[in-house]
């Protein structure tokens, strides 16, 4: 039997649905819920929150985490950079798109409703202390000799300046209508363009989180 571990608003509450008694722990999660029946629903409206979602899920990117939560079909996954993660090497003195994979969607079909990101680029080199380049996440990696992020390079989160390239996290959240059709792109990249200084940065360091709100739809 599938089953989920859900969130209590308090760990000291002992939580009753029509079909058994569930004890938070010691961190208030409640573990082993099925995932049919009452239990699920009847938790969820007494204000417990689901922390997992197994159901039709993707991979993470290269030296980047998930964790994935929601119900069923309709998924938040959030991403974090590791170590590890940074921008391809950026040559400087032109303008340039560079991007790095973060996500690869299961097989089937989805649709994106939102995404947030909250990632700060921190330079390597000194070159591009002072750059304030388009960022977003797009469907397909950015890769063209241009300052802007537009189309696919940017369809699943607009693209925002990025407060700088010294670390300072650049929030932004925003709606998405994208949809990944069966056969179509899988892939979730995070780009980044700018027509970047002289020298540029071999390696610029990525930090924080990406937010992706979707739903399955097969």
């Amino acid at each position: 039997m599938a089953t989920m571990t859900l969130f209590a608003p308090s760990a000291a509450t002992t939580y009753s649905t029509r079909g058994a008694t569930y004890t938070p722990n010691a961190s208030g999660l409640i573990t082993g819920v099925p995932t049919s029946g009452y239990d699920l629903p009847d938790l969820i409206a007494d204000g417990c929150v689901v922390v997992s979602n197994a159901y039709k899920v993707g991979t993470p990117g290269p030296n980047v985490t998930a964790v994935e939560y929601g119900v069923g079909h309709d998924h938040t996954t959030v991403l974090t950079f590791g170590p590890g993660a940074v921008l391809p090497a950026i040559a400087g003195g032109a303008a340039l798109q560079v991007g790095v994979l973060v996500y690869t969607l299961p097989p089937g079909a989805q649709w994106f409703t939102a995404a947030q990101i909250n990632v700060g680029i921190t330079q390597t080199q000194g070159n591009i202390n002072a750059s304030v380049p388009a960022v977003g996440v797009g469907s397909i990696i950015g890769a063209a000799a241009l300052a802007t992020l537009t189309g696919t390079k940017a369809n699943i989160l607009a693209s925002v300046s990025a407060a700088n390239c010294t670390g300072t996290p650049t929030v932004s959240t925003g709606q998405a209508a994208y949809a990944a059709d069966v056969g179509g792109a899988r892939t979730v990249y995070f780009n980044a363009a700018a027509t970047w200084p002289a020298g540029g940065d071999a390696a610029a360091i990525l930090t924080g989180t990406i937010t992706l709100y979707w739903r399955t739809i097969s």
